[in-house]
């Protein structure tokens, strides 16, 4: 999986960027999820607006093929497997990646915030674990 660690200082935490706007950890964001998996702290409408189909990726999108996601709500791509639909979000800022993937019907899913490049096979290995037990 690569063994580059990145440490780069240039990056202004100050300026708010769309792509780096986010400023969390992994335990916060991770509770985020679960309250998302949970439907707390949102009205059941505004649930199912934020995780339904807005958007569908033509076969041939990068997106779809890189990930597996078919279609996006508001901010979460929509991949369908054997356990129903799983929600899952990527991002990277040169040496900053992070992940995350959940599954409401099953309750199950991971996240990852990193500073590294290479985090493609990461993603991967843990999908195939949480759907496949491999």
């Amino acid at each position: 999986m690569g063994n580059e660690i990145v440490n780069d200082k240039s990056w202004d935490k100050t300026i708010f960027q769309s792509a780096m706007g986010l400023y969390t950890d992994a335990n916060n964001y991770a509770n985020f999820l679960i309250a998302i998996m949970e439907n707390k702290g949102l009205k059941k409408e505004s649930f199912n607006e934020m995780l339904k189909e807005q958007v569908q990726l033509p076969e041939d999108d990068k997106e779809r093929q890189y990930s597996g996601a078919t279609e996006w709500g508001l901010g979460f791509g929509r991949k369908p497997s054997v356990y129903g639909i799983n929600y899952l979000h990527e991002g990277s800022t040169w040496g900053y990646t992070s992940s995350f993937m959940i599954n409401k019907e099953k309750k199950f899913g991971y996240i990852f915030f990193t500073n590294s490049n290479n985090q493609g096979e990461l993603i991967h290995r843990m999908e195939n674990f949480l759907i496949n037990g491999k």
